[in-house]
């Protein structure tokens, strides 16, 4: 794939709507402006779980081309070290307060599935698809066992947390027991 195909003066000559791709998934959408004019913004595209995602990278020429190649580079690199960011730098802030907890002393479950939760909110699509992961937990999960240290918590003590959840909700019982699977997964990395 071809790579920095733009340049300033292709970018000012731009004079109606259009999409210029810079290559490696940086691409520059032109759009009207509500007042008349254009309005120029960096989007970098890339495919992760098979799925299309765009992150905005900021408009232009706030964010010149060597700018926005550099956060498309920094991207790249991120999404193959595993991140999968919904905005520039998200991401590797999340990872650091993740950090941060699992080198501190043992966390509660509670305290370990917020910080997994805000790992991995920069891949949720919308910001109500975030509002609702935490759900299952908060409601079914931390009132029994979200005080109890990460490294207590295994299939028995979970089971019996459920139990009553199971019974009347089922779909929303098996929701909290994959959040505390990525919870456990995320201990076990630490």
């Amino acid at each position: 794939m071809a790579r920095d195909l733009l340049s300033h003066s292709k970018i000012r000559a731009i004079k109606k709507p259009a999409r210029l791709s810079d290559g490696g998934g940086l691409i520059l959408f032109v759009r009207s402006a509500a007042g008349g004019g254009l309005r120029k913004s960096w989007v970098f595209r890339y495919r992760m779980d098979g799925k299309r995602r765009d992150v905005g990278l900021g408009p232009y020429p706030e964010i010149d081309l060597p700018a926005a190649r550099a956060k498309r580079d920094e991207l790249r690199e991120g999404i193959r070290q595993g991140a999968a960011p919904k905005k520039f730098g998200e991401a590797s802030v999340n990872a650091l307060k993740l950090e941060e907890l699992k080198s501190q002393e043992i966390p509660t479950v509670k305290e370990m599935a917020y910080a997994t939760f805000n790992a991995l909110a920069g891949g949720l699509k919308v910001s109500g698809t975030a509002s609702r992961w935490m759900s299952p937990l908060r409601n079914h999960i931390f009132p029994t066992i979200g005080a109890m240290p990460i490294t207590e918590l295994n299939q028995r003590v979970l089971v019996k947390a459920l139990r009553h959840t199971w019974k009347a909700k089922p779909e929303t019982a098996n929701k909290a027991i994959i959040r505390v699977e990525l919870v456990l997964t995320a201990r076990r990395r630490a």
